[in-house]
């Protein structure tokens, strides 16, 4: 990759270089350091001369001129032997994230789709991707202004601005209307259309069914068992599909005794509601 400077007089086009070289000229002879690849270096020369306007075109010429030279390329074009930046492989390494996600949520997995098409959790992951990446930028930013040389910042900081201004404007909207409808959407949490059999032989399996409604969907369920010493169990998980549909098998052990048992459907959505079902009468027959 050319030296700075080498590479700056290679373009003799460019409003930034001609400008560069114009206040090059016109300091004393010895001082302008054409060998020097250091930032720091060409800055101290430029911001050391007389306040002016050829001084302030000077600085923000040398910022834009470095910045373009340390990405490797010149006119939009790649320098010879040039490498990429880390601005570079750091969107291109984030890309590859993306897609990579993308192909897993809509090929691979199962539920990524059938999660994404409620509301709620759309909304809400929404609203943590763009929080996330909009703090981000304003730390990018924040380390930009106390860490790179005077001349990149003034250059980057005024783009970076309007950025900002958008980010703003649109996280505020976003995360008022999350947490201004999350507290008073939808309808309450309820159990309904639900199904346990009133009697069931030792050693068979007992069905229950039922359908979870309301809340803020994402439901999970158990049955609680009382007495649990019958069964040897207090609670048994069951399986609650994608539009809420409840179902679970209830194994019931060979007893030897008539035993009335009390079965309760506990049911939880995705903010951890919580309903439970009227309580029901199983009575175990023995064989």
């Amino acid at each position: 990759m050319p030296h700075f400077w080498p590479w700056l007089s290679s373009l003799p086009a460019d409003p930034d270089a001609q400008a560069l070289q114009t206040f090059a000229s016109t300091v004393p002879a010895g001082t302008w350091p054409a060998t020097s690849n250091n930032l720091r270096d060409y800055y101290n020369v430029v911001a050391g001369a007389a306040a002016g306007p050829s001084r302030d075109v000077a600085l923000m010429a040398l910022g834009r001129l470095y910045e373009r030279w340390l990405d490797g390329r010149g006119s939009g074009a790649p320098l010879p032997g040039g490498r990429p930046g880390l601005g570079v492989i750091a969107l291109v390494i984030a890309g590859l994230v993306m897609a990579a996600v993308i192909v897993w949520g809509v090929f691979i997995s199962r539920s990524f789709l059938g999660f994404m098409a409620q509301p709620d959790h759309a909304r809400g992951l929404i609203t943590f991707l763009f929080s996330f990446a909009t703090i981000g930028i304003f730390v990018l930013v924040a380390i930009a202004v106390f860490w790179l040389p005077p001349p990149e910042v003034e250059v980057r900081f005024r783009n970076a601005k309007d950025l900002i201004t958008i980010l703003v404007g649109v996280l505020g909207t976003v995360i008022g209307f999350y947490f201004g409808t999350a507290a008073t959407s939808g309808t309450p949490l309820s159990v309904t259309a639900l199904t346990i059999p009133k009697s069931v032989a030792a050693g068979d399996k007992a069905t229950i069914s039922g359908r979870a409604a309301g809340g803020a969907g994402g439901y999970q369920c158990e049955i609680q068992i009382s007495p649990a010493s019958a069964i040897d169990a207090k609670t048994i998980d069951c399986k609650v599909s994608s539009d809420g549909q409840i179902s679970a098998e209830l194994p019931i052990p060979d007893i030897k005794t008539q035993t009335e048992l009390s079965v309760k459907v506990i049911v939880r959505d995705g903010r951890g509601s919580e309903v439970d079902s009227p309580e029901a009468k199983l009575t175990v027959t023995p064989k």
